[in-house]
């Protein structure tokens, strides 16, 4: 829910892409610093959703009740101590960018072989990348449920998910994957329709259907590595709710596609006859 309030605000507070098209005069003139902040609320509504998500995912999958007040509150006491996770992980980027900029300054100095040294070098740190996300992509499950030092929590990760990363990628990868088809939809509200509650609400129901699903899937990885005890409540049992998510996903995200693919077709020709006669 406040992640879905998010989506509707992040349309509210911007232009569609055709709206700046007509005037970028009128885009340049708008004052960042409001929507730099409504940006940051938006980002701590959907922080808040993912740890609140943690929470639930995890009393439900225990088979122990938990309300929708508790959860939110669960969600929003863990935010301190993941925004010092965020600040941390910062750090760390911030310190191997910085020499990973050094290290491809030095090697544009030996001309065509730099080049090609740069090339490789920026190849294998995209390997590197992906490998190093996947290995810590339990870290909010491990500072949410476990209780660890938010200093220790990602040598936790790390050692949790040694021998996993594969796995741990390729799962990541097909719940993106299961996003895309809400989010392409959004985006088309996004982008081509002028009036922005409506985009709004397109984005914010994108946004409710896809963003619980991170939270959902590290839980449960989690558990699995830590052989944490479980039960599946009477609801989970009955083995439909994969069934609901899937429909939810799959209906929500066809619907904003169908109807957002018609409305950007119907804008993008009214902006092309305003451009034919100028």
């Amino acid at each position: 829910m406040p992640a879905g309030l998010g989506g509707v605000a992040s349309a509210a507070f911007t232009q569609s892409f055709q709206a700046l098209l007509r005037d970028p005069d009128a885009a340049a003139a708008v004052d960042q610093v409001p929507l730099i902040l409504a940006q940051l609320l938006i980002g701590l509504l959907s922080g808040v959703t993912t740890l609140a998500t943690i929470v639930a995912t995890d009393h439900l999958w225990r088979g122990t009740p938990i309300g929708l007040a508790a959860t939110l509150g669960a969600g929003v006491r863990l935010v301190p101590r993941a925004l010092g996770l965020l600040l941390l992980g910062l750090l760390i980027a911030i310190g191997f960018t910085f020499v990973a900029v050094v290290a491809l300054l030095a090697a544009s100095a030996l001309g065509a072989f730099g080049v090609f040294l740069g090339a490789a070098g920026l190849l294998v740190l995209l390997v590197v990348g992906l490998w190093v996300s996947a290995r810590l992509s339990l870290l909010l499950p491990v500072l949410a449920l476990e209780g660890a030092p938010v200093l220790a929590v990602i040598g936790r990760t790390w050692q949790l998910t040694k021998g996993r990363a594969l796995l741990l990628f390729l799962t990541a990868l097909v719940i993106s994957i299961c996003s895309l088809l809400p989010a392409w939809g959004s985006t088309l509200f996004s982008m081509f329709v002028d009036d922005r509650l409506v985009a709004g609400i397109a984005v914010g129901l994108a946004t409710l259907v896809t963003a619980p699903l991170g939270g959902i899937w590290t839980v449960l990885a989690w558990g699995e590595l830590t052989g944490a005890p479980h039960a599946d409540s009477p609801v989970m049992a009955t083995g439909k709710g994969r069934v609901l998510a899937m429909v939810l996903i799959v209906g929500v995200g066809a619907v904003l596609l169908l109807i957002g693919g018609a409305m950007a077709t119907a804008g993008s020709s009214a902006f092309l006859r305003l451009y034919d006669g100028v």
